[in-house]
C-alpha cells in the first residue's frame, strides 16, 4: 500500500459490474475501489466463479489488485436511518433503493467472503455482530468497524474490541453518523474522538458527502470540517485509505450532470489536502 490511497465506494456507481466500476474509478482518478455486494456484483462474481471454480476465479479479472476494501451489504441498514439521522422521505427513499439494488444478505456474504479470503481485505460492516463477524471465525482479512451506533457500544467495549490485532475502525466525515457515536459519550469534538481511539487503530477514513452543503464546500473550495480533518491526518502522518462515498443523485444535480469531473475534483481535494498538507479552501 502506498502512504495513502484514495478510493471510490462501489455504493456511488451501484448499477456497474466490478469490471465496469473498477475501470470507472480509474478513469475518474481514484487509486482502486471499494467493493459493495450490489446485485449486478453478486451476479457477475457468482457467475465467474461458478465457471473457474474458488481458486481460479481471478483469471477472468485483468486489475482485481485495484479492490482496495470490501463494504457490507447495505441491506442491513434498513431500519435504522432514524439513527443515522434520516428523515421519513429518504429513508422510505434509501429503503427502496436496497431493495432494488441489494441481493439477500447470504447470498451477498458468501461472495464477500470468497473476495475476503482471496485478497485478504477487511470488511468494513456498520456493527459487530455475529452477522459479520462470525465470532472466533471472521474474514481473513478483519474487520473494519464503521460506528454508527450511538446506543450499543460502549467506550469499553469499543477499547476491548480494538485490542484484537485484525479489528481497526473506520471513521466517518459527517457529525450525523460515527460522530454522533463520540457526541453520545462525551467527546467534544472529533479530534478528541479520534486521539482517544488512537491513530493506529483508525483503519480507513470514510469522506462521507451525502448531504448537498458539503459537496458544494468541496467543489466549489471553500473551507470544511473535512479539510481541517484530513489537514491534521497530514500533520499526525496518519496512513491508511480514504474511501470517497457520494449521493450519486446529488452529484448528479450539483455538477449538472458533470459526475466523473466532480469526482476528480474530490480526489484533488483529498490529494491536496492529506496528501501534501495544503489548504484547499481560498
Amino acid at each position: 500500500m502506498s502512504k495513502n490511497e484514495i478510493i471510490l465506494s462501489g455504493g456511488i456507481i451501484p448499477w456497474l459490474g466490478i469490471k465496469q466500476s473498477l475501470d470507472y474509478a480509474i478513469d475518474a482518478g481514484y487509486d482502486g475501489l471499494e467493493i459493495l455486494p450490489t446485485r449486478k456484483v453478486i451476479k457477475e462474481l457468482a457467475s465467474v466463479v461458478k465457471i473457474y471454480g474458488e481458486d481460479k476465479w481471478v483469471n477472468y479479472f485483468s486489475n482485481l489488485n485495484l479492490i482496495k476494501g470490501i463494504h457490507q451489504n447495505w441491506r442491513l441498514d434498513i431500519g435504522l436511518d432514524k439513527e443515522y439521522k434520516i428523515n421519513l422521505f429518504w429513508s422510505l427513499f434509501f429503503t427502496v433503493i436496497r431493495i432494488l439494488l441489494f441481493p439477500s444478505i447470504d447470498k451477498s456474504k458468501k461472495i464477500i467472503e470468497i473476495v475476503s479470503r482471496k485478497f485478504n481485505l477487511p470488511v468494513t460492516v456498520h456493527e459487530i455482530s455475529n452477522e459479520w463477524t462470525h465470532d472466533d471465525n471472521e474474514f481473513s482479512g478483519g474487520i473494519f468497524f464503521e460506528i454508527i451506533s450511538a446506543k450499543k457500544r460502549s467506550p469499553e467495549e469499543i477499547k476491548k474490541w480494538l485490542t484484537k490485532k485484525q479489528h481497526k475502525i473506520v471513521v466517518d466525515t459527517r457529525d450525523d453518523q460515527s460522530l454522533l457515536w463520540a457526541k453520545n459519550n462525551r467527546f467534544k469534538d472529533w479530534k478528541s474522538f479520534w486521539e482517544w481511539l488512537g491513530l493506529r487503530n483508525i483503519g480507513g477514513i470514510q469522506l462521507t458527502l451525502i448531504g448537498i452543503n458539503g459537496l458544494k464546500k468541496i467543489l466549489n473550495h471553500s473551507s470544511s470540517t473535512a479539510e481541517e480533518q484530513l489537514l491534521w491526518l497530514h500533520k499526525q502522518k496518519w496512513q491508511g485509505i480514504i474511501t470517497v462515498e457520494v449521493n450519486p443523485l446529488i452529484l448528479f444535480i450539483t455538477t449538472r450532470g458533470r459526475v466523473k469531473q466532480g469526482l476528480r475534483t474530490i480526489a484533488d481535494f483529498v490529494r491536496q489536502t492529506m496528501g501534501d498538507g495544503n489548504n484547499w479552501s481560498s
